[in-house]
């Protein structure tokens, strides 16, 4: 029998796997471990994941933007451990941390469990760092196509009398990102007509300012598996990021000089204990100070093309900001979690969660004449999480009842220092009561059924409703985006057959009801103002098969359709699909390991990553827009690796993506990097 006893370690990844399997969320469970040996990144390896689509802007370290089950932006938080990855710095931003550094990813789409903590009405995805009561060490150099250097080690020591332990990991990436580009959208003025010219394969640009260089750095220390603490970690991070902005999201102007740098550090302090006081009793409890700038640098006066020739020279400096800028912003914020759960018997549990955000972001500018900049928002974030759990039936069916309510105060003494609002403090407060139910009802050992709903909401974040000093007016009467989450889905888990063969199936459908959507509005003189209207009604179904022969082959096929329309009337919009979104998308996974290939002790891995997009369009359809070049093209992405492990201590990995060097586009005009090769060398003690 499965019991809150038997699976109730909060450190036991196989345990928590088992909670996954059983709990009522349409949630997947990815395990990174195949991919450390590979140059594989994160975002990759969820793009090719049932439900999930991730749309990137660029190369190594781009904007990015992740879509689960036709919902995206704000409406999806990120965490690392449970704790929000926007407080963690870019050093755990997923789009950058390394998979050598991460056990497991889960992924929740739409209803979320309260241990998440987060509004986010359209998912969370929590990524789990490596876990270990071991002592270990390994490391790492990769190197590949456009300079791309990355490079990563992390250790663990404990001392086995005292259980003393100390942690520490750090990486370093760095690309060029300097690849060529071409076709719509990426043109130049011809010198003799100055009619623009699209760029060609054959005569294309190029990026030449949109490099990144990342370093991270973390230390662990204190007490491991004492009577007193599970886990008692005192922890320091630090995080530099410096990259090149070359253009906006439509690809011209072409910037050549805007740069962007972050800093970062966040010392914190985790306290994990089962059995606290009672062995009914447990508390997972994390406090950080995080401390961040950002600068943003955009002073010259020259003008590019995509060749990287100064084409021209401007009055005024400025390439993206007119008038130029240097601007510093300033973030410093407390996060304080407090998770406990108390095993009422076998079958019920209670769970509470707390989590707050309390901070200050103060922004100045020392460049432009006029006086941006504010003396600095104040906001606090509260929320509240209580959950009851019970298994009935002797485990056959499970139930996870939750409510949640989210708290946001923010105050700002000064907003746009030339406008009446200049005096006098600004402030907005709000708060919104949710609740939801999870089920999961498992027939047979293989088979089992899943149905979550939940009435939730995305609060707005602190800029949008009380101004960013900067660009954004403020609203205080903003309400928060209303939502109503139905998942339900059929999942036949591990069906063996003779000779090692096993089957699992995953069907799941989905339905979305949006309200009350925050959208930025323009409002005077260049500045916007963030406002609630529309309503987004989305629904659709994904589903897996995937095949496994004993522990070698594993094939993965999923496919996901949705569709997100606008629904409000009397908008001339209503009804159609919500534009510049996939809607269909097709994945295949194949993953193959032989042992003893050539050398006693040896493995060779391999893995072909595929995915489909259809074509969609990047307007709206009901104006009657002319199509011409405003289809974004259907594509085929194609990504291949093989590792060889010569022991369990050295590995070597080649790996190629995009295969096929298509163009690729998430964006319109966005492309992306086209084949790209990396080498990449493991150490493991």
């Amino acid at each position: 029998m499965l019991s809150f006893e038997a699976f109730g370690q909060a450190d036991s990844l196989e345990n928590q796997n088992k909670y996954a399997k059983i709990s009522g969320f349409h949630s997947d469970s990815i395990n990174v471990d195949f991919y450390k040996p590979f140059s594989l990144r994160l975002n990759t390896i969820l793009d090719r994941s049932a439900g999930v689509r991730v749309r990137q802007q660029g190369g190594v370290g781009s904007n990015y933007s992740y879509q689960l089950d036709g919902i995206s932006g704000n409406r999806i938080t990120f965490f690392v451990d449970g704790i929000p990855a926007e407080y963690l710095g870019p050093g755990y931003d997923i789009s950058n941390l390394l998979s050598p550094l991460v056990s497991k990813i889960d992924v929740y789409k739409g209803v979320t469990p309260v241990e998440m903590g987060a509004d986010a009405i359209g998912g969370a995805i929590n990524i789990i760092t490596t876990q270990s009561d071991k002592n270990y060490f390994n490391a790492s150099y990769s190197y590949g196509s456009l300079n791309t250097h990355q490079a990563h080690f992390q250790g663990q020591w404990i001392d086995p009398n005292s259980r003393f332990t100390v942690r520490a990991s750090s990486y370093f990436t760095h690309s060029d990102n300097n690849y060529d580009v071409w076709g719509p959208g990426i043109y130049y003025n011809d010198p003799q007509t100055s009619y623009p010219q699209n760029y060609t394969k054959n005569n294309p640009g190029k990026h030449f300012n949109d490099d990144i260089s990342l370093g991270h750095a973390k230390i662990d220390f204190g007490f491991t598996k004492r009577s007193y603490a599970d886990q008692l970690l005192f922890s320091v991070a630090f995080s530099n990021l410096e990259k090149g902005i070359q253009t906006n999201d439509y690809s011209y102007p072409v910037y050549g000089k805007v740069r962007s740098k972050q800093q970062f550090m966040m010392p914190s302090l985790v306290y994990k204990k089962e059995n606290l006081f009672t062995r009914r009793l447990s508390l997972d409890f994390f406090s950080g100070y995080s401390m961040r700038e950002n600068i943003l640098v955009d002073t010259s006066r020259n003008r590019y093309n995509w060749k990287g020739e100064v084409v021209g020279k401007s009055v005024t400096p400025g390439e993206m900001v007119g008038g130029g800028t240097f601007q510093t912003r300033k973030e410093n914020f407390l996060v304080t979690r407090f998770n406990p759960v108390y095993v009422i018997n076998e079958n019920h549990k209670i769970s509470f969660n707390y989590l707050r955000q309390k901070g200050k972001s103060e922004a100045e500018e020392l460049f432009s004449s006029i006086p941006y900049g504010s003396k600095g928002i104040r906001s606090t974030k509260d929320f509240f999480g209580l959950s009851y759990v019970s298994y009935w039936f002797k485990n056959h069916l499970s139930t996870n009842l939750f409510a949640k309510y989210h708290y946001l105060k923010a105050t700002m003494p000064k907003a746009f220092p030339w406008s009446p609002r200049s005096s006098g403090e600004i402030s907005y407060s709000i708060g919104n009561l949710g609740f939801g139910l999870a089920t999961s009802f498992q027939a047979l050992n293989w088979a089992s059924v899943k149905v979550s709903i939940e009435k939730g909401a995305r609060m707005p974040e602190a800029y949008e409703a009380i101004s960013d000093g900067w660009t954004v007016w403020g609203n205080t009467y903003l309400k928060p985006e209303k939502s109503i989450n139905i998942n339900a889905g059929v999942t036949l888990n591990n069906i063996k057959y003779v000779g090692g063969h096993g089957i699992s199936i995953n069907v799941n459908a989905f339905y979305r009801n949006i309200q009350d959507q925050i959208h930025l509005l323009p409002y005077r003189n260049g500045i916007g103002i963030y406002d609630n209207y529309g309503e987004i009604l989305g629904k659709g179904i994904e589903s897996e098969l995937q095949y496994n022969l004993s522990n070698v082959f594993t094939l993965k096929m999923n496919t996901t359709y949705f569709k997100t329309i606008d629904n409000p009337l009397p908008y001339i919009t209503y009804k159609d699909h919500i534009p510049n979104q996939p809607y269909f998308i097709l994945n295949g996974t194949l993953q193959a390991s032989f042992n003893n290939v050539g050398l006693k002790g040896s493995k060779l891995q391999t893995y072909l990553l595929w995915g489909y997009i259809n074509k969609f369009n990047l307007y709206w359809v009901s104006p009657g827009r002319p199509n011409g070049n405003m289809i974004i093209p259907a594509q085929h992405m194609v990504d291949y690796g093989v590792a060889y492990s010569f022991s369990e201590r050295v590995k070597l990995a080649f790996d190629v993506s995009n295969v096929l060097h298509q163009q690729v586009f998430d964006f319109y005009a966005m492309q992306r990097p086209g084949r790209v090769l990396y080498l990449k060398l493991s150490y493991n003690l």
